[in-house]
């Protein structure tokens, strides 16, 4: 299992400068578990299939002009997203990392925007959550990081 935690990210939506400002966001990376029972055995037991549960990325943000928001309905909802700032994660490898100048990549499907009742010159709170596909972290020396869902990538390998 992996926990990523992230606290005021500048974030960058589908090559725009600056979209807005990522006040807090989270993501969780667990295996998917299979029960195995049989006979002869006193109880069931959970055990890795070797993949791994849907991704969510749950992300606040803040100071964002209603009129960009539309940028998440482009593409049938495709997001690619930086985000540069703090982040803390937890996982079963390498342990915790924690940074103020790492930088995320989320690419992934947005679900369900709300959109706030905001003048297009107001800025606007969100909450955005994206059924991500990719996700990498990286610091200057190179990535911590990397699972691509699409292509059954994960690095470091067996880190979850």
């Amino acid at each position: 299992m992996a926990s990523i935690i992230w606290k005021d990210n500048r974030a960058y939506l589908n090559d725009i400068d600056l979209f807005g400002n990522v006040v807090e966001g989270s993501c969780e990376i667990k295996r998917k578990m299979i029960e195995v029972d049989g006979v002869g055995l006193p109880a069931g037991a959970n055990v890795p299939s070797g993949r791994y549960e849907p991704v969510t990325a749950s992300l606040n943000f803040n100071n964002i002009d209603a009129s960009m928001i539309r940028q998440f309905t482009v593409q049938d909802g495709f997001v690619n997203l930086k985000m540069i700032g703090h982040c803390n994660s937890i996982n079963a490898l390498s342990g915790f990392f924690q940074e103020d100048t790492l930088t995320t990549i989320v690419r992934g499907f947005s679900d369900g925007i709300p959109l706030p009742a905001l003048k297009a010159s107001e800025a606007a709170e969100v909450e955005v959550n994206i059924n991500v596909l990719f996700i990498e972290i990286r610091n200057t020396s190179g990535v911590l990081f990397m699972m691509d869902i699409a292509n059954g990538l994960v690095y470091p390998q067996n880190v979850l």
